[in-house]
Parts: structure tokens; C-alpha cells; sequence
């Protein structure tokens, strides 16, 4: 199901809502006057995604960065970053939310500069009824 930027996308149990999507050759991290600066590999750029998802289902659910990749029309996929100075994988989270609960924030991609035509996939896995995949053009 193809989404436009920004905009929306739900099934029964979840809704999931990307409000930008930009491109970054670097990124800080840390606290205060200790800050550092994280560049792309030579050849690459950041994409920065910042989204929400919603449980708008009678359950828990689970949010992992798992959920989202970035593919080019010939199917390469870009898979979430490992971030600087969060001890954390964009990747490997693991969120439980409950019923009206969400999550907000931003997830890190690295891709090619020459990579054209992104788009955003997240996978709503095997809920049926309901879109098991959504996409956002990035670019």
C-alpha cells in the first residue's frame, strides 16, 4: 500500500504515521559540551526518518526497528543502522505498547548517494485482515 509523505498507514491493531524523511552526511550524539559527531562512510548518506506508531488495537503489540527498511526499485534493501552513543541498535528495539499507546521517534538509515527513488517499507507482519506492507517515496 503506497503512502504519501507524510501520511499514514493502519491495519486492525496498529497505526503508523511518518512525518518526514532527510537526508544527512552526519549526525552528534552525546550530552552537553560532550557531544560527538558520527559522518557517513565515504560514498554514503543518512537518511533520518522520524515516525509513530500508535496501538490502536485491543492488545499489546510489539515495535521493533526490525519493522522498517528502505528499498531501491531494484530491491536492495537498506536495513536500520547500529547508532553512536546510544548503546543501541535502531534495529534491535523492542517496544511494548498497550492499547493507545505509541512510540515516536527517529530511525537511522545508511545508503549510497547514488541510490535514487528510496521508499520507506514497514512491515505490518501476518495480521490478518489488514495491509501486510506499506510504503513512503523518500526521494
Amino acid at each position: 500500500m503506497k503512502v504519501p509523505l507524510p501520511g499514514a498507514a493502519r491495519n486492525s491493531e496498529r497505526q503508523v504515521t511518518i512525518s518526514s524523511a532527510s537526508k544527512e552526511i552526519a549526525y552528534k550524539y552525546g550530552e552537553g559540551a560532550v557531544t560527538q559527531v558520527e559522518y557517513a562512510k565515504i560514498g554514503y548518506t543518512f537518511v533520518f526518518v522520524r515516525y509513530d506508531v500508535k496501538n490502536i488495537g485491543p492488545d499489546t503489540i510489539t515495535v521493533s526497528g526490525g519493522d522498517f527498511s528502505i528499498r531501491n526499485p531494484e530491491g536492495t534493501r537498506y536495513d536500520p543502522i547500529t547508532t553512536k552513543g546510544t548503546g543501541s541498535t535502531n534495529r534491535s528495539f523492542l517496544t511494548d505498547l498497550g492499547t493507545n499507546q505509541s512510540i515516536s521517534n527517529d530511525i537511522i538509515f545508511e545508503v549510497p548517494l547514488t541510490a535514487k527513488n528510496l521508499a520507506l517499507y514497514y512491515d505490518f507482519g501476518n495480521v490478518s485482515p489488514g495491509i501486510r506492507l506499506a510504503y513512503w517515496n523518500i526521494d
